[in-house]
């Protein structure tokens, strides 16, 4: 089926579950959550105080269509009373609220015509040692038959509650579904969804593989659960992904989902919002929420925004994208290889647009682009097309250039490859890694203009040696290893790869008080379309030591871990998580100025 073809033949007259959702066009997402060890009378006292009444007005205020709310997530607490959860896990007072806040918002919303959907984790709350083991909950490619089982009874006794007041289901951490899903028998994909659908036959299911494109993921669904980071350079090409699944896209206007301050200008929501609903897809955007329940100011005027933009929407309107086809590379001499943009413009009136698509970039003297520039387009209501322009830069790897095209609020961060001459050594003993490593160039990981680390590599007989010098003034583990203390390691072939299983990805844990410093890979299975566990590896050799202002870490990779080839060229990307003294916050700043590395090397450094 081709993106655009409906689910079902011409000319028939059933619908489809989400035609209301297509119609809506958009929405607001919000995560309501805690730490595992608040106390449950303050969960509850959170609880109730939430102004359902407030919130309601908000999102009316804005013209959101439907809104979608955590249930619960890695705590252990829930926003909603259930009793099979209470009665599986046994937790005394339970961490389920006496409120059952979801019941109180769907109500609220009721007059204003907008829909509540809620959202979910696929496995148990990860932080809460005595709901994994009630739950019988193994995190990993495993088969999990008792855990699904309870789980989906936890599900069927809020959806059955619920009923159609629910209409639609997002499920978190999908990551294991060969080996959970993707069977013949029950528990599977059908009976995850029918546990769903028990209190409402019509209610929307998406499943989460993790973050990736909008794509079909199982037939069991019906909208992409479409977790994106980059918001702005997604494409929508209609409304229907391969099987009959509704395109949808979930994203956060803040650096990272509910968090502070936006990353967008108001015209930019617009624009990407305007340009994904013209191509029929739909749009959730995640914004914070206070304790109050209620919506920053500044997120709610660009939610404002959306609603003002779509209404003004002009005869003459234009939507414009830029993508990066191919990112220009500074080569280990210091000369700039091209790369390549492409401008997509459609129109989106009722008459025909003519005028001119230009690219521009900011800082304008840090890119050059070749040929002409000014491109003549003439265009009838409806109709797209899209431009190639080529272009160098003389900016560095990691600074902040931004591309798009004249016009448009739509610009995207332009990735920079670095070449760089990696030394190649003969093998190595761990003990010998800092020594051997401390004549070479020391590349800095920084973050605002701050150095945070520093990092040596080679390649050493058949590993990656590296030696690195990470400020971090709260060394600490975390239940997933990018939560805490971590240098993660990425790696490819020389070819650009956006498939995350092509992606070798490894994790380094400095040592702490209570544990050795220690080493996982990121699982991935042969037919999974996403990886989500990591796994101990002890064919990665690690050491670390601490220092005043956080700690030193030496590291042997085997090539074959990264998927680097050996002998060739190839491509790396490190990522950090670490805490600045100034505000103790964590921080996940990279080398090569990649923003999303378990996805796509195109930003990662050429190593030669």
């Amino acid at each position: 089926m081709s993106a655009t073809e409906h689910p079902f033949p011409a000319g028939t007259a059933q619908a489809h579950r989400t035609d209301w959702f297509h119609q809506a066009q958009w929405g607001v997402f919000t995560h309501y959550l805690t730490t595992p060890d608040l106390p449950v009378d303050d969960w509850n006292r959170l609880i109730d105080d939430f102004d359902v009444p407030a919130l309601a007005a908000q999102l009316a205020s804005v013209g959101a269509r439907y809104y979608c709310l955590t249930i619960g997530q890695n705590s252990g607490h829930f926003c909603a009373p259930n009793a099979t959860y209470d009665r599986y896990v046994g937790i005394t007072p339970s961490k389920c609220s006496r409120r059952d806040l979801v019941a109180d918002i769907y109500r609220a919303l009721e007059p204003y015509g907008i829909k509540m959907l809620v959202y979910l984790p696929s496995g148990a709350p990860d932080q809460d040692p005595t709901a994994i083991a009630g739950l019988d909950w193994q995190r990993g490619p495993f088969r999990n038959r008792e855990f699904q089982q309870k789980w989906e009874a936890v599900i069927r006794e809020w959806s059955e509650r619920w009923g159609d007041n629910v209409h639609g289901w997002w499920y978190d951490g999908c990551y294991y579904a060969d080996a959970m899903y993707r069977q013949p028998d029950a528990p599977n994909f059908a009976s995850f969804a029918a546990a769903t659908r028990a209190g409402n036959p019509q209610s929307l299911v998406a499943f989460n593989p993790g973050v990736q494109a909008p794509a079909f993921f199982t037939e069991a669904e019906d909208y992409t659960a479409g977790e994106v980071n980059e918001a702005a350079a997604v494409e929508c090409n209609g409304r229907w992904v391969e099987g009959g699944i509704q395109w949808h896209m979930l994203s956060f206007l803040g650096p990272t989902w509910g968090a502070y301050p936006p990353r967008f200008s108001a015209a930019q929501v617009l624009e990407i919002t305007r340009n994904i609903i013209a191509r029929d897809g739909v749009v959730t955007w995640d914004v914070p929420i206070q304790k109050s329940g209620l919506i920053p100011p500044e997120f709610l005027a660009q939610l404002a925004a959306i609603k003002e933009g779509l209404a003004n929407t002009s005869d003459t309107l234009l939507a414009q994208r830029v993508t990066v086809v191919a990112a220009p590379v500074i080569s280990a001499g210091g000369q700039a290889q091209p790369g390549q943009l492409r401008l997509t413009a459609k129109n989106l009136g009722s008459r025909e647009y003519r005028g001119t698509l230009t690219p521009w970039a900011e800082p304008a003297s840090a890119v050059q682009f070749h040929g002409d520039t000014r491109f003549p387009i003439t265009l009838a209501p409806g109709q797209e097309t899209s431009v190639m322009v080529a272009l160098t830069t003389s900016a560095a790897q990691g600074d902040d250039v931004c591309v798009g095209a004249e016009g448009s609020a739509n610009a995207i961060a332009l990735p920079i490859r670095r070449e760089i001459s990696l030394p190649r050594l003969p093998a190595l003993p761990l003990a010998e890694v800092a020594g051997t490593l401390a004549h070479l160039p020391a590349r800095p990981i920084t973050f605002k203009g701050e150095t945070v680390a520093t990092l040596r590599v080679a390649v050493a007989g058949d590993t990656l040696a590296l030696s690195a010098e990470v400020t971090d003034h709260c060394v600490a583990r975390g239940v997933h290893p990018w939560e805490a203390s971590c240098v993660e390691v990425f790696g490819t072939g020389p070819d650009e790869v956006t498939i995350p299983r092509d992606i070798g990805q490894v994790f380094l844990l400095p040592a702490t008080a209570n544990d050795a410093a220690g080493a996982l890979t990121q699982y991935q299975g042969e037919l999974e379309k996403s990886a989500g566990t990591q796994l101990p590896e002890a064919r990665i050799q690690v050491q670390s030591s601490a220092h005043e202002a956080g700690y030193r870490l030496q590291a042997l990779i085997p090539l074959d871990l990264l998927h680097i080839p050996a002998g060739g060229p190839f491509r790396l990307e490190v990522s950090l998580t670490t805490a600045r003294a100034a505000d103790g916050q964590r921080i996940r700043p990279t080398l090569f100025g990649s923003s999303g590395p378990n996805g796509s090397n195109q930003a990662y450094g050429r190593m030669v």
